[in-house]
């Protein structure tokens, strides 16, 4: 268990109380390591078994397939799939995530032809001028958007979010 000790601060030479804890920082570190361990199917992959729910440190990401992660998000466990959401269009295309239970989306992004890296729309302001290609989420859906010149290429988009049940 901690404990709160009082130490001086070496910028401002005042006492300072901290919380000293059982373990350093590398025993924490050497902890986890242990706990996680490497995909056979996927070698580089690694993950963990919390109360037997398999949670992905760095999920293989498979197209359509959705990963538990260890990440949290307001203390909830993140998901996170890629989506293959087909050839793009000129205009304007809505893909659904086709996740079950999904509560919020978190974040999404998005690759045309697996080259370029399309932004999300909370990561620019002008549209028009500054992308021909932007990628979007909510409700569960993904929405593309492509310029003439972004037209027909191949889409994919990675989408992380939680759930209701967990």
């Amino acid at each position: 268990m901690a404990q709160i000790v009082t130490i001086t601060n070496p910028l401002t030479g005042q006492p300072a109380q901290v919380d000293q804890l059982e373990h350093t920082a590398q025993q924490i570190d050497d902890a986890v390591a242990a706990s996680t361990v490497e995909s056979t199917d996927y070698p580089g992959c690694y993950y963990r078994t919390d109360s037997g729910v398999v949670e992905w440190v760095n999920p293989p990401m498979q197209i359509n397939v959705e990963y538990r992660t260890t990440e949290r998000y307001l203390g909830k466990p993140v998901y996170v799939k890629l989506v293959d959401c087909g050839l793009s269009a000129n205009g304007l295309k809505t893909i659904s995530v086709g996740a079950e239970n999904l509560q919020l989306i978190i974040d999404v992004t998005g690759t045309l032809n697996n080259i370029a890296t399309l932004p999300s729309i909370s990561s620019f302001t002008e549209m028009g001028n500054k992308w021909n290609a932007w990628i979007s989420a909510a409700l569960g859906e993904v929405k593309i958007w492509c310029g003439s010149s972004e037209a027909n290429k191949q889409c994919y988009a990675c989408v992380k979010y939680t759930k209701t049940t967990d």
